[in-house]
């Protein structure tokens, strides 16, 4: 079978898909492998679209019917935390009510008697409460990526694995030398009050200085909202791209940049050729923000508002993985988060949570007007 024809079918089976096979060229054998293999068929190509509709719809109060013979590679493939995830977010007065899927692109890899496809899908789950409360976001969005693999069974291809690409872990210089001794930021719990000596340890670090400078959080929602799906070419973008989105977001609001040493907590910038590990690294952009006040670190996730950011150390290990931006913040006080890596918009905190029930969050309440 020809590639040309190859992507006539994919084409016909998975509207809109880009498909491209791809083959490298210094490698005879793949490429008549390639060329002579018969590749996945409509069937299984639409079971494909299937399994990711039904996985997303789980999430929902409507969702789909499914059946598919090689049922034990698609618990596998689910992880089994729809369930878990969609009561963390009905919980906190949020509820999904429908979702849908769309392939974006898709890649093909043979090799020998294994056929592995890697999809991009635009996934959208729509938020029942945006019809009663306008503060709420209408969908949370993701750009997921999924790999499909797939094993020669005679004439054709029967799937043997599945998997969600989630590169969450910021890979960008990190320092972890000095582990975080600070109260993370938690779940309000109804308490009228909470000691919080957050604020008192960064002021320790705080030199006052004559410049003033303001951010316009409004603006940093703006650019995430522009740049959720996609990167703005006139910076570099990264396998692990959440701090450096941040980052971008938060000079598009006003941050002003901070000449020194590249490695330095005391410093951030980037221009044409580098830029300092606070730019793009999640733990180095936690030290800059405590140790130049940029912001307070709050108590509880109600206390952030659109434009704020939270951080999340994933293994409770005292360093920073992650990075996000709160873009929404309900009536009920539930917070929304726009990021990269993977790119999402407004996923609701909850949702976050019961995905990583065993992480420490950390938000700083970004100053409005700030001395550097």
């Amino acid at each position: 079978m020809t590639v040309i024809k190859l992507i006539s079918i994919i084409s016909i089976v998975l509207a809109s898909v880009s498909y491209q096979s791809k083959v490298l060229a210094d490698d005879p054998i793949k490429q008549v492998e390639t060329k002579s293999t018969q590749l996945v068929d409509q069937k299984i190509l639409k079971n494909v679209e299937k399994i990711l509709d039904y996985n997303l719809s789980l999430l929902t109060e409507t969702s789909q019917d499914f059946s598919y013979p090689e049922k034990s590679v698609r618990n596998t493939f689910l992880n089994n935390d729809s369930i878990a995830r969609k009561k963390a977010v009905n919980s906190s007065n949020i509820h999904y009510n429908k979702s849908t899927v769309k392939i974006l692109n898709a890649e093909e890899k043979v090799n020998g008697r294994i056929a592995t496809i890697t999809i991009d899908a635009h996934e959208i789950l729509y938020l029942a409460n945006a019809s009663y409360d306008s503060l709420a976001p209408s969908t949370s969005e993701e750009i997921a990526k999924y790999e499909f693999k797939f094993k020669k069974n005679g004439n054709s291809y029967k799937l043997i694995s599945t998997k969600k690409i989630d590169p969450f872990k910021d890979s960008i210089a990190v320092s972890r030398v000095n582990p975080i001794n600070l109260s993370p930021t938690v779940e309000y719990d109804g308490s009228l009050n909470k000691e919080n000596n957050n604020n008192k340890e960064i002021e320790k670090e705080y030199s006052t200085r004559s410049s003033i400078a303001y951010l316009n959080k409004s603006a940093v929602v703006a650019y995430a909202y522009k740049y959720w799906s996609s990167y703005n070419p006139a910076f570099r973008s990264f396998k692990s791209d959440c701090t450096n989105f941040v980052s971008q977001a938060l000079l598009s609001g006003g941050w002003m940049q901070i000449n020194g040493d590249r490695t330095a907590n005391s410093s951030w910038w980037y221009n044409w050729l580098l830029q300092s590990y606070t730019w793009a690294g999640a733990q180095n952009f936690f030290n800059f923000t405590k140790t130049k006040n940029r912001g307070y670190l709050a108590g509880y996730f109600s206390n952030l508002s659109p434009g704020d950011v939270l951080q999340a150390d994933w293994e409770r290990d005292g360093s920073i993985d992650h990075t996000m931006i709160v873009t929404k913040k309900d009536y009920y006080g539930n917070i929304y988060l726009t990021y990269h890596s993977s790119n999402v918009k407004d996923r609701p905190i909850k949702d976050i949570l019961a995905k990583n029930p065993n992480a420490a969050y950390y938000g700083w309440m970004l100053h409005l007007g700030y001395v550097y």
